[in-house]
Order: structure tokens, then sequence, then C-alpha cells
């Protein structure tokens, strides 16, 4: 490989970006592919070369103003864009962007940042305005961030490596938020939605510590879990939540992670004698770091909802009790079942489970995960639409329609070894499929985020205060109240009821949305208005059902928690129709509400048992009720 230094080395790798080639870039934290943002060709090849067909790639503008001509910027994400912390935000196309759509095939959104090293600047010229910057690491596998990782990974894909002799300590991917512009919704009082959701904490973020409401008397590790595994040491008045390191499936996911962990022991001066871990045993974070790794210090299980929310809870100082939703992917539920669609109260040192949504079968459990026209079946089949079914099928391509016509002759057989899930996560991937969105997916939340898109879509016809949900009454069938539009705070005091408990935890049921869905479908509603009802619906049930409990357990604090909140639509309309109630709302604002939060939850909730052990005064620890 020829050699080049200096301006050489840069007028070299500019020219390669001119030729629609790609480069390896050594940045900040580790090696990025970069390519030109407007070249199909360089964007077709890096993708088949990163196996990575069809999540969206970052986009890096030379500038704010060419930036601006291609996206929409509410003036807190530029803001945000322009700080020190340069973050990727995920911003709105304009209906005259010129950026070709594999940039993000289906979407309407383009992660996008400005130049934040000198080295950046420098790759820019007149005619390259836009750069594609993207981690030079396959999904799941960690950052690549040696030199001669980077030669020997990087050479049969970059047609050239830029490098420096600034030697990296420590890796770290780009940080990434989420902003929505939601000016002048006439339920807001006309006010801009403008806290952002963080999607990935990385880069002007870590390692800073989050400070602990409580002091530790202990000093605790909380090994995080499987997907996006991010552990988090805490001691004193502060915790040090580390960056998301990928999948612990992946050996050098583990070796990475322990790398780090041992890199965070030093630079912090912090030895855990206390490990806090998933409750699932099947997990590697469960089994090969905390009972192999550190086998001989105190364990501690936390049931993997619990520190969701306790982290959510920690990160604004508050104890407890608040009622809790957490909505995600999936969790090991006590009861053998895989949770993810929670409503609960909680404490930080416990947890009762009040409700769930309905329970229905994982068709192939982990296979459900990555084909989700397998939840659509199993949502259709649990609501009784055979006909449904039959149409669905129908609409199927030819070999997928071969597998799901053979996996309904044969469910009645096989059901009994599925595992049966309440995940608000598979719902989404089930109404995604219904819809024709993602039968099958090449990266995480792709279901999700595809149905999200297209639900911004039918508000960008209606407008977000144009959508009313599905009966919700009847949806919510069981409930003794609906969204309350009046209530205030002190409603929450004077109208307390002793109701009874021995019926709780509360299945909330689906079929009925799935049958509205459904109808709509048949009337040949537009697919995105569709969307958006769901999302509109599922916040007015979720409203709705919290609304009772706090009235009912006298409670005044929601906390939100868990992949699935990374949805603005549904944050948004959720955080209104709470607040409409008199009722206060709690959000992450350091963390991702995804997994990545949940190595500080531990800690949270292992701190807050400790102190109840020692008699401290921490007020109404809730048991688990089995169902």
């Amino acid at each position: 490989m020829i050699q080049f230094g200096g301006s050489e080395a840069l007028n070299a790798a500019r020219l390669i970006l001119h030729s629609q080639g790609i480069i390896a870039v050594k940045g900040l934290g580790g090696y990025h592919l970069v390519c030109n943002a407007r070249s199909t060709q360089a964007l077709t090849r890096l993708r088949t070369g990163k196996n990575r067909p069809h999540k969206p790639l970052a986009v890096m503008f030379r500038d704010l103003e060419a930036l601006q001509t291609e996206l929409d910027a509410p003036a807190a994400a530029v803001g945000m864009l322009t700080s020190p912390i340069k973050p990727i935000v995920i911003l709105r196309r304009r209906e005259t962007s010129a950026l070709p759509p594999v940039l993000a095939p289906g979407l309407d959104t383009i992660g996008a940042m400005l130049p934040y090293t000198t080295l950046h600047f420098a790759l820019f010229d007149e005619l390259l305005d836009a750069l594609v910057v993207t981690s030079a690491n396959s999904s799941g596998e960690p950052v690549i961030f040696q030199d001669d990782l980077a030669h020997s990974k990087l050479a049969t894909l970059a047609d050239g490596i830029l490098t420096h002799n600034h030697t990296i300590m420590y890796p770290l991917d780009d940080s990434i938020l989420y902003y929505v512009d939601t000016t002048g919704a006439d339920e807001m009082g006309g006010r801009e939605l403008t806290a952002p959701i963080l999607i990935r904490r990385g880069r002007g973020y870590v390692p800073l510590p989050l400070p602990l409401a409580r002091p530790l008397d202990h000093t605790i590790l909380g090994c995080g879990g499987d997907l996006k595994a991010s552990f988090c040491l805490g001691s004193g008045q502060l915790a040090y939540p580390s960056p998301p390191l990928g999948t612990l499936e992946n050996p050098e996911t583990l070796e990475r992670y322990r790398f780090t962990l041992s890199y965070y022991r030093k630079a912090v001066n912090l030895d855990p004698t206390v490990i806090a871990y998933d409750l699932n045993p099947a997990l590697i974070s469960s089994q090969v770091i905390a009972m192999e790794d550190f086998r001989h210090l105190t364990q501690m299980p936390v049931q993997h909802h619990h520190a969701h929310v306790a982290a959510c809870m920690g990160e604004n100082g508050v104890h407890g009790p608040v009622l809790a939703i957490a909505y995600d992917g999936s969790g090991y539920g006590p009861d053998g079942k895989v949770w993810g669609g929670e409503i609960f109260s909680a404490t930080t040192a416990a947890f009762q489970r009040l409700a769930h949504w309905q329970n229905v079968p994982l068709p192939g459990n982990d296979l459900a995960i990555r084909q989700p026209w397998r939840m659509a079946l199993s949502y259709l089949r649990s609501s009784a639409m055979e006909e449904s079914c039959r149409r669905f099928l129908d609409n199927l391509p030819g070999n997928l329609r071969q597998d799901a016509t053979r996996l309904l002759g044969l469910w009645e057989n096989v059901q009994p070894r599925w595992l049966q899930t309440s995940s608000m996560g598979r719902l989404f991937d089930g109404i995604a499929a219904l819809l024709g969105l993602c039968l099958e997916t090449s990266y995480t939340g792709q279901p999700a985020i595809l149905l999200e898109n297209a639900a911004w879509q039918g508000v960008k016809k209606m407008g977000l205060d144009g959508f009313r949900p599905y009966d919700v009454d009847k949806l919510a069938e069981g409930s003794h109240t609906s969204v309350a539009r009046s209530s205030r705070p002190s409603d929450l005091s004077d109208t307390t009821r002793s109701l009874p408990t021995d019926h709780l935890p509360e299945a909330m049921p689906v079929t009925p949305l799935i049958q509205c869905i459904v109808k709509d479908q048949v009337n040949n509603i537009d697919m995105n208005k569709i969307a958006a009802r769901f999302h509109r619906t599922v916040a007015e049930i979720t409203a709705a059902k919290a609304g009772e409990f706090c009235r009912q357990f006298n409670l005044g604090t929601v906390a939100l928690s868990g992949g699935v909140w990374q949805n603005q639509l549904l944050s948004y309309w959720t955080v209104m129709l709470l607040r409409q109630m008199g009722l206060e709302v709690l959000q992450h604002k350091q963390l991702s509400p995804s997994d990545e939060c949940l190595g500080f939850g531990q800690v949270v909730v292992a701190g807050a048992r400790l102190n109840v052990q020692k008699g401290g005064n921490l007020p109404c620890a809730l048991p688990y009720r089995q169902e």
C-alpha cells in the first residue's frame, strides 16, 4: 500500500472520496468508515462491505448551512449540534432534500452531525459537503481503535486509511440524540417539546459520572444486560456508567467489556464489593460476569424492568413510590414469561406488578424477534381472527408465505414450547408486520422505527392534534376510569380509593386493538393514519391505566423507562396525557431509556436494598405478587 503523509495524505483521501471510494479515518474514540453521502455507488458498496443493508447511516455535514439545506433543525437541535458535545442528532429531511434514500431506507429522518476534529474539517471542500461517517466495526462488535487491528480488518473494505499519531487509550462511539419539533401543537398550549431523547450515550457524555441522591455505603457494580451491554460502578455519591459496548454474545465484545471495566476500576480507583445483575440466569452478564468473574463478592439479582425504572428514578433523584411504566422488547419475568409491557408501583428497593399487556405466544421464541411476521400471526391468532390470518398469508411474499403456512399448520402442536410475552416491543413488531412495513429485520428496532416513521407521515397530514384513539373504553376493558383531562394534583389525594388488589396484576387486552386495525385495513384506510392512530391509542390506554392506579394508590408521579420510550411520538402523546391529569412525569435525562441504563439502575436498586437491610428510611418496599 502506498503511504502518504501530511497534506499529501489529505489530498489522497479527498481524491478517493471524490472518486466514489471509501476511506477509514481515525477519530477521537476509534475508526470510522467515510464516503461521499451523495454517492449512491459508494453507499451501496459500504452497505455491502459492512453487511448493513438497511440500518440508517449517519451523515457529517461541512457546516450548519449545508445541514439546514437538507434537514429541518429546530432551534434546540441546532444548539446541541453546535455544542461542545457535537452529537449525532436525528432530524427530518426537508421535502427538497437531495440526499439519496439509501442513506436511511424507508425513513424520513437522517442522523446528522457537524465536524468535531481538525481532521474532519480537512476532509471537506467546495464539492464535498456531506460525508457518511459510520463506525468501522460490524453491528454488535466493539469499536475498532487499535491501529494494527484497523489495518488488518479494514484493508479490504477501505481504499485508504487516514490515521494520526495520537494513541486512543479508551474507545468511544458518538452520542446519538433524537429531537422532534412539535411547535404549535394545540394540546401542549403551543409549547415546543424540546427535551431530547438519548439514543446512545457516548462521546461528550462519557465518562462523566451521575450523582446519587442517597450515598452508597458500598462500592457496587451493576453488570447491565447482554444487549447494548453497559456496566456501572457506584460508590459514595457518584455512579460511573460505561458507554454501550455491544452484544455480549460476541466474544470480542465480552473481551472489550472486561477491558473497559478494568480501565474504569483503575481510573476511578474503585473495586466493587457488591455485584448487582439481571435476574435472568441465562444472560452472559449474569453468569460469566457476575457468577464467574465476581463469584466471591455479595451477589444481588435485580429484575430487568425494575432496573429500568430505578435508573429513571435515580437520574431524577427520586426514591418512590412512583407509578412505573416499563415498555421494551423483553425482560425476564419471575413468573417465567417474557415481560415488556409493564405497569407497576415501585420504590428504588422493590416493586409490585399492577398490570401488563395481554400475554401472547412468542412463535419460535428468538426467531420471532428477527421475523416480525411471526408476531403478526401471534396477535391475529390470539384474537381468534382466522380470516385475517388467511388474508395476511395471502399478502406475504412467496418464501415467507410457505414458512407462515407451515407454522400455522403446526401451531397447536408447537405452541406449548413457546414462551409467552407481554412485550410492547413485540406489539410494535407485530403491527409493523401487519401493515407490511417490516416482515424481517436486519437491525435492532427496525420494525418500530419504520412504524413510528409511518405514524409521523400521518401526523404530517393531519397534525398532532388531528388523531383520536380507537375506542379506549372498549380497549381498556376492566378499567374503572378513562383519561380525565380535568384531574389536578389535589384530586389524587381527595379521591383515593381502597380498591381490592386480589385481581392484580391485571392483563390489558390487545384483541380489540388488533380488530380495530384490521377493520381499518379492510376499509382501505391510509396506512400512515393507522400507524398514527395506533400510537395515539397505546398512549391513551397507558395514560388511562396509569391514572387509574395513581388514584387507587394515591401516587402523583409516573416514571417512564424501556427502549420503547425512544419513540418520540408515543412519548409525546403519553407525557401530554399524563400531565393533563396533573401527574408529574419522570424521564431519562443523561441515559438512554434502552438497555444501556440497566447497569445504573442495578446500582440504584442494590444501594436501596442495602439501605433497607441496615434499617434505613426507605418508604413502601413493595413485594412481588405472583400471578
